[in-house]
């Protein structure tokens, strides 16, 4: 949600900057067996952010040659051609997104985190609190209308960790150090909503599908200057022009995605929606003072936007809102 921990990303490999402490789609990292694919689709993006910061301080570049330029291109339109035929839409906001891996793929590869992030981490024990996260996942759940996931809600026990997440599939955990934070039922239904979220949305699949298609452009950047003195630097420019171009606003637009859709849900799960913007200005005070990058440079909002988008989208969840009992 707002900043968060180590990895942002659902899946390995595919990490992002850190950012502040967070609640949000991203968990610590977890290692899956998700293929060469997905391993070779992140050392490409590593490896331009490297070369990046390299050569950036000696910048010197000979123009491409016409023929490079044409390989170039060709490469661009086998990836524009695989483009077309991987484009899905999300729920709620109808927004079109890229996605080349299937949900079923998806929906493996959380399952394997998951499994592998609970052996790591202690749960809790406190039956009241475990009662407390299942009844209010169980609602949020329901109010995403996707009956087919195996919804699963636990509890972690680490409170030092602000945080929270769900994989897709329906895998969802809070960690014990983000209680406090939420206040009551209404403030942590806000969390769980915004990490479902994430997951309805297929956010993980998209970054995935946005890391792969990096790679490929990378790939294509090498073949086209692969006599040329300058193909490193080439390939280094591609990788943080991808990452402050692609990656980073594509970030900061999933987590305001999953703000919007995740108070609609929690509106219809008959939690009032004002709760999340009560949420974000506690996430707002606990985070004054803590060092964090320039919003373009970060992978979530800044927390005066986040605050102002929410106050926007709160008449529209407003109109789901129904008090359990009514």
């Amino acid at each position: 949600m707002g900043g968060y921990s180590p990895a942002h990303s659902w899946f390995p490999g595919i990490a992002a900057a850190p950012d502040d402490v967070d609640v949000s789609e991203g968990i610590a990292a977890a290692k899956v067996g998700a293929g060469m694919t997905y391993t070779f689709a992140a050392w490409f993006a590593a490896w331009g952010r490297f070369l990046a910061w390299r050569w950036l301080s000696s910048f010197t570049c000979n123009a491409l040659g016409g023929q490079m330029i044409k390989q170039f291109l060709t490469g661009v339109l086998a990836l524009l051609l695989l483009l077309l035929a991987g484009c899905g839409s999300v729920p709620v906001t109808g927004r079109t997104q890229l996605q080349m891996v299937s949900e079923q793929q998806e929906i493996k590869m959380g399952l394997t985190s998951f499994r592998e992030i609970l052996g790591k981490e202690k749960l809790s024990a406190d039956p009241v609190l475990n009662e407390r996260v299942q009844r209010i996942g169980k609602r949020i759940a329901a109010a995403t209308g996707r009956t087919d996931y195996q919804w699963e809600f636990k509890v972690i026990d680490n409170d030092k960790m602000l945080n929270a997440f769900c994989l897709p599939g329906g895998k969802v955990a809070v960690y014990t150090g983000l209680l406090p934070v939420a206040q009551d039922d209404a403030g942590l239904a806000a969390v769980i909503a915004h990490e479902v979220a994430h997951a309805i949305a297929r956010h993980g699949g998209e970054r995935l599908s946005q890391e792969l298609l990096v790679a490929g452009l990378s790939v294509a950047t090498v073949m086209a200057t692969h006599d040329s003195p300058n193909r490193d630097l080439y390939v280094g420019l591609l990788g943080a022009g991808a990452a402050v171009g692609l990656l980073l606003p594509y970030s900061r637009l999933h987590e305001s995605e999953a703000d919007r859709m995740g108070m609609i849900y929690m509106a219809k799960a008959g939690y009032d929606p004002r709760a999340a913007l009560a949420l974000w200005q506690r996430m707002a005070v606990a985070a004054k003072g803590k060092s964090r990058p320039p919003e373009w440079l970060s992978t979530h909002p800044a927390d005066e936007t986040r605050i102002k988008e929410i106050e926007r989208w709160l008449p529209e969840a407003l109109s789901h809102y129904r008090p359990v009992g009514q």
